[in-house]
């Protein structure tokens, strides 16, 4: 009758502290006996066998974090069909709507579809330079920090009027450089 061997797994931890105290020994001067050669060989194989278990299953996250990858790419992609598709839906419907002003778009419900314009809104023919953020400090701070003249600098800027600007278009003025703009969108959709 054969003799079943059962193997027990050691966590890495365990086996490093093992071959450690393995290690102190030697240093100790205890003799290297057969106990001690024995126990030696197998912490090592021990922890031969953990590390081997790591890097196997670091390269099975390691392959399905590829098939995620994949499968993002693939889910990217159908998504943005599905959008497509929906916008197209939406324009259509717009489109047909715009064309017929008089029939009621109604669902089986009796709630209504209604193109719908946006308030309008400033719609500049040029490009202005994004914001910068400034540290501001009132004379009380500079005065409760005491900080010397010669690290305090004085900044003026020009900004754009764009509430003056929005009302002399809707009083009627035109500019060659701005214009009112609205869009129009559907609700009940």
């Amino acid at each position: 009758m054969s003799e079943i061997r059962t193997v027990t797994k050691i966590s890495l931890f365990e086996a490093a502290t093992s071959l450690a105290a393995i290690c102190r020994k030697i240093e100790d001067g205890e003799e290297l006996d057969s106990l001690i050669l024995e126990e030696f060989g197998a912490t090592t194989t021990q922890l031969a066998e953990s590390i081997d278990r790591r890097k196997a299953f670091y390269g099975e996250l390691n392959s399905k974090l590829e098939l995620a990858k994949n499968y993002k790419k693939e889910i990217d992609v159908h998504m943005k069909r599905l959008k497509n598709v929906q916008e197209r839906l939406k324009k259509v419907t717009m489109d047909t709507m715009a064309g017929a002003p008089d029939l009621p778009f109604k669902d089986s419900l009796g709630r209504k579809l209604t193109l719908c314009q946006t308030p309008a809104f400033l719609k500049l023919t040029f490009e202005m330079s994004a914001p910068r953020t400034f540290s501001i400090l009132d004379p009380d701070s500079i005065s409760f920090i005491g900080l010397p003249d010669k690290y305090i600098k004085e900044i003026s800027f020009l900004t754009l009027d764009t509430d003056q600007i929005k009302a002399d278009l809707q009083s009627g003025e035109t500019l060659p450089y701005a214009k009112l703009q609205t869009t129009t969108y559907l609700r009940g959709l």
